[in-house]
């Protein structure tokens, strides 16, 4: 769990930083855009990805919530 946690504390600091680019004006977001519109995606601007952890321990009550389409096991995810 400690390597898990100082994982997710680089990542969403240091990584996070360096590769995740969001348009600062009106001009970058267009270019975006149109980076969209011709994979056939129109009016995407950006995309983000996510990972799914198995959660073992879930409680009974909560296994519904926690199901997700990819999987039958309980995930959480983390962004």
């Amino acid at each position: 769990r400690v390597f898990f946690h100082q994982f997710i504390e680089f990542g969403s600091t240091v990584l996070f930083e360096r590769y995740v680019n969001t348009p600062t004006n009106a001009e970058e977001a267009r270019r975006n855009m149109l980076e969209f519109e011709m994979a056939g995606l129109n009016g995407g601007l950006g995309s983000a990805d996510g990972t799914h952890v198995v959660t073992e321990g879930c409680e009974y009550n909560l296994k519904q919530v926690h199901k997700g389409g990819k999987t039958d096991q309980t995930t959480r995810t983390y962004n």
